[in-house]
């Protein structure tokens, strides 16, 4: 079983502190290694309801805390990553602040989680890329990536409100790519949530100093953190061009995700 969620909330009300570029990383509730051990039980038990808790809050049914059981659709969307993983087994795992890699297996064939820490403190995965080669044990930067050029060109993007470059800086395997890879389309609904206080994009709105804290990376993978202020804080994921996908007009070391780690 996961902590109960007071515990949680209490354990971050005593790391808190207030918003800004210089605070130092927020205090996980609870172990990398212990919530990875957890999550290999209930992929090894394709359990929904175990598995659900390791899904981000932003990515579950408006209304639903993090301890509330998924309903049958929620099964079945979630269902399409638990399956593909049944059988893995974590072979490494680092830490990078707010978020972290876990490498593994499934069947003998490698893969890499990217997990975050949710509102409450929780680690919580977000991200599986597969096709890529083993990142921790490398453990080197690419020479000549641009990571983070193209981390800090993304978040000026949002902040102007420029969708077609945000589109440009998404990495061909993002979600929000995903749902259609068509500009047009994208900035239809970026400009339809634009002011939703809630998005990073009217955030930095509100953040005119805000900038990507480079939390490090591996060879393909890299992180930042982004304040927006008043406590806010949000964790972006940074990939390389998975070898499968073809770039489309997207940009290299692009943003794969990005998630808040604080309301």
């Amino acid at each position: 079983m996961r902590r109960p969620l007071a515990l949680l909330i209490a354990a971050l009300l005593a790391a808190s502190g207030c918003g800004g570029g210089d605070d130092p990383e927020p205090t996980p509730a609870e172990r990398l290694a212990e919530s990875v051990e957890e999550y290999e039980q209930a992929v090894g038990d394709q359990d929904c309801a175990a598995f659900a808790q390791f899904a981000h809050s932003v990515v579950r049914p408006a209304g639903k805390g993090p301890d509330d059981p998924p309903d049958a659709a929620e099964c079945r969307n979630l269902g399409n990553t638990y399956t593909a993983l049944a059988g893995f087994k974590s072979t490494r795992q680092k830490l990078y602040g707010s978020a972290a890699l876990v490498e593994g297996t499934v069947d003998g064939r490698y893969v890499a989680l990217v997990w975050t820490l949710d509102f409450d403190g929780r680690w919580v995965q977000v991200q599986s890329i597969p096709g890529i080669d083993p990142q921790i044990r490398a453990n080197v930067q690419r020479p000549g990536n641009k990571f983070v050029a193209n981390a800090g060109a993304f978040v000026e993007a949002q902040r102007e409100g420029n969708c077609r470059e945000v589109f440009r800086l998404l990495n061909p395997g993002s979600p929000f790519v995903a749902q259609s890879n068509d500009a047009a389309a994208f900035c239809k609904r970026f400009r339809e949530a634009r002011n939703t206080p809630d998005r990073l994009s009217a955030q930095l709105a509100q953040a005119p100093d805000a900038k990507p804290v480079d939390l490090g990376g591996t060879a393909d993978i890299h992180f930042f953190r982004v304040d927006t202020g008043r406590g806010r804080r949000w964790t972006l994921i940074s990939a390389s061009l998975p070898p499968a996908l073809p770039p489309a007009g997207h940009a290299p070391d692009s943003v794969l995700d990005y998630f808040p780690n604080s309301r």
